[in-house]
């Protein structure tokens, strides 16, 4: 009898796990549904306000270098930051193959790092902190009246303005404005 009962949940788990194992945390913005089951390159590409982003993410060093750095956390740059520039400076970024890798991998930090993380971690060290990112540079992060802000070497500021969307390997948040590593000065 206990032979069968064991054999019953063993089947049952077998049955169960690809149920489970696809069963993924979704959370939507603007009309856009973001996958903890999709890689960050798959979230964004269907979402209109990345375009931009998402033709950077078609060179595969890009899309691989997101994979392969265990959890990362992204700042997704929407469209819109894209605004302000001149449209000379973006063709000249969007063509430079190098720039462009450095813009990302300036976007992204490692490990899986949510709101409430940064937060914490920026009150526990008196309003600012700083984070190397995978171009091996620094932004800092600040709490200003409760809203996050993100500030490259140069002051360029990046608001954030929607956070803790799953990707396979980590978290996105969604920003507002681009910041520059120091070979785009």
């Amino acid at each position: 009898m206990k032979s069968l009962l064991s054999l019953c949940i063993l089947v049952f788990a077998l049955i169960s796990m690809p149920v489970i194992a696809q069963d993924g945390v979704v959370k939507t913005w603007n009309k856009n549904s973001f996958s903890s089951n999709k890689t960050f390159s798959e979230n964004i590409q269907s979402a209109p306000e990345f375009s931009i982003l998402a033709s950077l993410l078609e060179d595969e060093y890009l899309a691989n270098a997101l994979k392969s750095n265990g959890m990362v956390t992204v700042f997704a740059m929407t469209d819109s930051s894209f605004g302000t520039w001149e449209k000379s400076k973006r063709d000249s970024v969007m063509s430079n193959m190098p720039l462009k890798r450095a813009m990302v991998k300036y976007h992204t930090v490692q490990g899986r790092i949510d709101k409430s993380l940064l937060q914490a971690t920026v009150a526990k060290n008196g309003g600012s902190v700083q984070m190397t990112t995978l171009q091996k540079e620094k932004i800092t992060v600040q709490d200003q009246n409760g809203t996050l802000i993100l500030t490259d070497s140069q002051g360029n500021k990046a608001t954030i303005t929607a956070t803790n969307f799953s990707h396979k390997n980590g978290f996105f948040h969604i920003v507002e404005g681009v910041l520059l590593p120091t070979m785009m000065e």
